[in-house]
């Protein structure tokens, strides 16, 4: 229950930190798949999900200080 109050939280937010972690963290079972048919090299492993985590935090911050700014503005 708590994960969900988290994640209903960081999409009140950042519903855009969400989408960057579902698309690009997405790529990663597609390059497991193809590293399996030997399609593609080991080069990239884990590199999808550590991006995507990444980013994700980065927007969130990013909109969360963008969220602080605009209440503190209003409150002036």
């Amino acid at each position: 229950m708590l994960i969900k109050t988290y994640l209903s939280n960081i999409a009140t937010i950042s519903p855009r930190a969400i989408g960057f972690f579902i698309i690009i963290g997405g790529w990663e079972p597609i390059y497991q798949i193809l590293k399996v048919f030997h399609l593609v090299g080991g080069d990239f492993n884990g590199f999808f999900i550590v991006l995507a985590v990444v980013l994700s935090v980065a927007v969130f911050l990013f909109d969360y200080v963008k969220l602080k700014f605009k209440a503190r503005k209003k409150l002036k």
